[in-house]
C-alpha cells in the first residue's frame, strides 16, 4: 500500500482542525481489542505527568469498546482533559488531521499492513507504533519513529516522551516514505519481485 497524502503547514492544519497539543498525538483506528485502545489510554496517563500539555484525539470507526474508553478517560483526571474522542470523520478529512499532528500513536496487535500509519508518514509525522512486524516493515526496522512493546503502557509512556523531547523532522520522515513506501518504492519492489518470480519460471521451464 502507498498513500498520496503530503505534508503541509502544521499552523494551518492546526487552524482548520482545531487540534491542539504539546505534543499533538493522534490515533486513528477502531476501538476495539486489536488495536488496543486501553493499553494506549494507560501510556498517554503516564506520559501526561511528564507531559503536561499532551493532547490525545482519537479518530476512530467502528467502537465496540467505546463505553470502557470514556469510562477510562472520565475516570482519570490525567486524561479527562487530555484525551478528546473525536469519532468518525469522512477520509477526505484525515490529511489536514494528520499534517496538525506532532505524532502518531498505534497500539495495534497485529496488522497487515497499517494504513493510517502509512498515511501518517507520508504526512511526514513521527510514529510511535507497537513493536509488530508490519509496522517494523513500515518503519525500516525503526530508521524512523519510536517502537515500543505491545500491550506495554509503560513502554508507551517512555516512547511518547522520547519522541516529543527528539522530533524528527517532518522531511525526515517524508524522506523515508519517498524512498520505501512511495508508489514509485512500491512498484520497485513488485517489479523486482515478478520478475524473480519470471526467471525461476524460466529456468524451471528450460
Amino acid at each position: 500500500s502507498s498513500s498520496r497524502f503530503t505534508p503541509g503547514s502544521r499552523n494551518e492544519a492546526r487552524a482548520n482542525t482545531g487540534l491542539y497539543g504539546d505534543p499533538c498525538v493522534l490515533w486513528i483506528g477502531h476501538l476495539n481489542h486489536a488495536k488496543d485502545p486501553m493499553t494506549v489510554l494507560d501510556g498517554v496517563a503516564l506520559a501526561a505527568e511528564r507531559m503536561p500539555g499532551l493532547r490525545l484525539w482519537c479518530v476512530y470507526g467502528t467502537a465496540p469498546l467505546l463505553d470502557g474508553v470514556r469510562a477510562r478517560v472520565e475516570g482519570d483526571p490525567r486524561l479527562a482533559a487530555r484525551v478528546h474522542l473525536v469519532g468518525r470523520v469522512m477520509h477526505a478529512q484525515i490529511q489536514s488531521l494528520l499534517r496538525a499532528a506532532d505524532l502518531f500513536v498505534s497500539g495495534s496487535r497485529s496488522e497487515g499492513s497499517g494504513y493510517a500509519a502509512i498515511e501518517a508518514i507520508a504526512c511526514g509525522i513521527t510514529p510511535v507504533l507497537a513493536d509488530i512486524p508490519a509496522f517494523r516493515a513500515l518503519t525500516g526496522e525503526g530508521r524512523i519513529g519510536h517502537s515500543w512493546p505491545r500491550g506495554d503502557a509503560a513502554g508507551l509512556a517512555e516512547k511518547l516522551c522520547a519522541a516529543a523531547e527528539r522530533r524528527t523532522t517532518p522531511a525526515q520522515v517524508r524522506a523515508h516514505f519517498d524512498a520505501t513506501l512511495s508508489f514509485k518504492a512500491v512498484g520497485s519492489l513488485w517489479a523486482d519481485a515478478y520478475s524473480e518470480v519470471l526467471e525461476g519460471w524460466w529456468r524451471r521451464a528450460g
